[in-house]
């Protein structure tokens, strides 16, 4: 699992860059937001996979004295890339999921959806709340900045 997330941290951000700069040219919104919503969730679901895998070896360590090592060799590797950050930030998003004893309500989702919106700052696309709906703002750059 955390193979999988290596290759998905590798190619979102080049994935992200190819879309960007065809949106340059096309200035087509329609094409781009949806290569930047597929590629964003299949990151958010190799992230679950991987640190569900890897954090339950890590909890159950005495068990799996061999694997422990590999594992935290992968993950200090994993942190040190690009979109490394996410591992810690998604992990303390999660968190308050597994110490609630009954449900609060949707704001526990706002943890993950500022994860999100980070990424997304990121990769030079500005999120704003207006009311119930989400805008990105896209402002124009130089190439230089793809």
């Amino acid at each position: 699992m955390l193979d999988m997330l290596e290759k998905a941290m590798n190619d979102v951000e080049a994935q992200i860059r190819t879309a960007r700069l065809e949106y340059r040219v096309t200035g087509d919104l329609d094409n781009y937001w949806p290569i930047v919503t597929n590629r964003l969730t299949f990151l958010f679901q190799a992230l679950g996979y991987a640190l569900g895998h890897s954090d339950w070896v890590l909890e159950n360590r005495s068990d799996y004295p061999d694997l422990v090592k590999e594992i935290e060799e992968k993950l200090a590797s994993l942190k040190a890339m690009q979109e490394g950050w996410m591992i810690d930030a998604c992990r303390d998003a999660v968190r308050p999921f597994w110490d609630m004893s009954e449900w609060q309500g949707l704001e526990v989702y706002d943890p993950l959806i500022e994860v999100a919106e980070q990424f997304l700052n990121r990769h030079g696309m500005y999120t704003r709340a207006e009311g119930h709906e989400l805008y990105v703002d896209m402002p124009y750059t130089g190439l230089h900045d793809l």
